[in-house]
């Protein structure tokens, strides 16, 4: 689903390469503009997730979501090929699933003591 305020993916891709080329001025737009970005994928993969374990909380989520956007957008290589969003969200996933391993692994070792 495609967000009216969203940069369009022609526009994210132009503003990432600016940034990857060291204008920081364009890695803060995106990050500032897509915020609501991060928020959908939140909330379209990990809504059902966080209504049904109380230990984690949708803040937490976002957060680690944030972080893996800012690493997509520190660590990305462009090439013409690529789709900013399914990529983007590939990233801001694969953040929140680490730590939710992480806790998973942190909640079983406590059970061992």
């Amino acid at each position: 689903m495609k967000n009216k305020d969203w940069l369009s993916d022609e526009e994210a891709t132009k503003y990432l390469r600016l940034s990857i080329e060291g204008n920081f001025e364009y890695r803060e737009l995106l990050i500032i503009k897509l915020l609501p970005y991060v928020k959908y994928v939140v909330e379209k993969n990990f809504s059902k997730f966080i209504n049904e374990n109380s230990l984690f909380n949708y803040e937490d989520l976002i957060e680690y979501g944030i972080i893996g956007f800012i690493k997509f957008i520190d660590r990305c290589h462009i090439d013409e090929n690529i789709n900013f969003y399914a990529y983007a969200s590939r990233c801001i996933k694969n953040e929140i699933l680490k730590y939710l391993q992480s806790c998973k692994e942190s909640l079983r070792f406590e059970q061992l003591k």
